[in-house]
């Protein structure tokens, strides 16, 4: 965003079931001018309500959901527009998203998705008050979106190992227990045992 100069970024994962939920978010203004446009819009950044989904026919004109799916099914490289709405409809209102865009100055956006071996993993939105993107903009947001995408599945991976390591750790504290209380149960039958055993021998002399 800084570098850049962009009005603001996004980045958001894509979920098993299908929605795009924003994770992570930067802007290039005060705080507080963000804080008074969420109050305006109604809506946060980050919460329940900043979410895209793939199978909602509601969300089909989202930029976050075109650039997903692409043109042919396939995702694509970019998708842009000129208007803010395309980016947070149908989660905010035209008249709104107008406004917040006249706002901060944004001309254009583009939604960049994180692609690894065909498959998306999240994507990244940017906001610029350039009217255009230039093709060196263009290369350096793949780039980041690859290196993004390989972050996000090792990540992925690392949290399904450690649930796997966790669940290990588990049952060997289970079958270890069972062990222990079969080890104990053992005992206390041979005690009694022992004693009749006893009460034979006594018995027979």
């Amino acid at each position: 965003v800084q570098r850049l100069g962009y009005v603001g970024a996004m980045v958001a994962t894509l979920e098993e079931d299908n929605s795009l939920p924003v994770r992570a978010y930067a802007v290039g203004f005060e705080t507080i001018i963000l804080n008074q446009l969420e109050d305006k819009l109604g809506v946060s950044l980050i919460g329940p309500k900043s979410v895209a989904y793939l199978d909602d026919p509601r969300y089909k004109d989202n930029l976050s959901v075109q650039a997903v799916r692409g043109l042919t099914g396939q995702p694509a490289q970019f998708v842009e527009s000129d208007k803010l709405y395309d980016l947070f409809r149908p989660v905010v209102n035209k008249p709104l998203s107008d406004l917040a865009q006249k706002l901060t100055g944004i001309q254009r956006v583009m939604a960049v998705p994180f692609s690894l071996e065909d498959a998306v993993v999240g994507n990244l939105f940017v906001a610029s008050r350039r009217p255009s993107f230039h093709d060196r903009e263009k290369e350096l947001l793949a780039t980041l979106g690859q290196q993004a995408a390989v972050g996000i599945r090792n990540a992925r991976l690392y949290h399904i190992a450690e649930e796997r390591r966790q669940i290990a750790q588990l049952f060997g504290k289970m079958a270890f227990s069972a062990a222990a209380s079969i080890h104990a149960l053992r005992n206390h039958i041979g005690a009694p045992r022992t004693y009749l055993q006893l009460l034979e021998i006594e018995h027979d002399l």
